[in-house]
């Protein structure tokens, strides 16, 4: 619940300063870079956040700053909500799918619908891309001629079995943040 908490008053307060700005430009080809910024601020600092949390992941188990895989997760952690454009999730819709994912398991997905409308239309759509984001995001990187494993890693970054070291990386810095 405490994270829940911390999670919303980072929403509220959500901010990219200037060497974060010289971080995604250090880490993101022009064409990521764009879709990044097709990001609420919210999901930007989010994305931020996780990719700090996979960087200190990888330093501690001993990979270099400039390492391949070190470079392949940043870019990652960067890229992984690309799904959720600003505009698709506002606060109240994201309030809406935690309490939802914690009292009506597996509600989300049997209501989510694409498309927006009127109120009830564009929380279903909120739904749907809370639920696909993933793929969207994998579809738009696809588009713009990314990397195929980056494409994979943001595919599947929120599988629930894997074996994948990098996924699991992710994963914990993306519940931590």
């Amino acid at each position: 619940m405490f994270n829940r908490i911390r999670q919303f008053y980072s929403a509220i307060t959500a901010a990219v300063n200037e060497n974060e700005t010289d971080f995604v430009l250090s880490n993101l080809l022009p064409p990521e870079r764009d879709l990044f910024y097709e990001m609420s601020i919210v999901d930007q600092r989010h994305a931020l956040d996780v990719s700090y949390k996979v960087m200190e992941s990888l330093q501690s188990r001993g990979y270099r700053v400039n390492s391949p895989e070190m470079k392949q997760l940043l870019k990652v952690a960067l890229l992984h909500d690309v799904g959720k454009r600003a505009g698709d999730l506002n606060l109240l819709d994201r309030a809406i799918i935690v309490i939802m994912s914690q009292f009506c398991p597996g509600r989300i997905e049997i209501w989510a619908l694409h498309g927006k409308g009127g109120f009830i239309q564009n929380r279903r759509h909120a739904f749907y891309v809370a639920v696909n984001h993933g793929e969207l995001g994998a579809e738009k990187l696809q588009q713009i001629g990314c990397d195929e494993e980056i494409v994979n890693l943001v595919l599947q970054h929120h599988v629930t079995e894997t074996d994948d070291w990098r996924i699991i990386i992710l994963k914990d810095a993306d519940q931590r943040s």
